[in-house]
């Protein structure tokens, strides 16, 4: 990963705001927490196709 402090910063930030969206929707805390980390490895992943719109 070339940026692997960059998302660890960013993993630290919001990691504990994602598991509470996904256990809204899912009322079970352990696969809140596998949603949101599967989450955060799809982002890492498909990172480098972002492009920002300025919206």
């Amino acid at each position: 990963m070339e940026n692997a402090a960059f998302w660890e910063r960013m993993y630290a930030a919001n990691i504990g705001r994602m598991i509470g969206i996904c256990y809204r929707y899912v009322n079970d805390l352990a696969l809140a927490e596998d949603l949101a980390h599967e989450a955060f490895l799809k982002a890492m992943e498909r990172s480098d196709t972002y492009r920002a719109t300025g919206h």
